[in-house]
């Protein structure tokens, strides 16, 4: 089976463009997760009465 040069730029293509979406989403996926354990950090925080540099309110 041969390609012609469209076919092969179009892979290529679909090629970079999984790779640009595989690595922004990583991204996301770091910033979201930071902003999960600073959520829960504050809700433990509240619930102990306590603020983040561990002195009591």
């Amino acid at each position: 089976m041969s390609y012609n040069q469209f076919e092969v730029d179009a892979v290529d293509d679909y090629k970079e463009k999984f790779i640009t979406l595989f690595q922004e989403t990583t991204k996301v996926l770091l910033i979201l997760r930071e902003v999960q354990q600073d959520c829960i950090q504050a809700y433990v925080s509240a619930v102990l009465g306590e603020t983040q540099d561990g002195t009591d309110t």
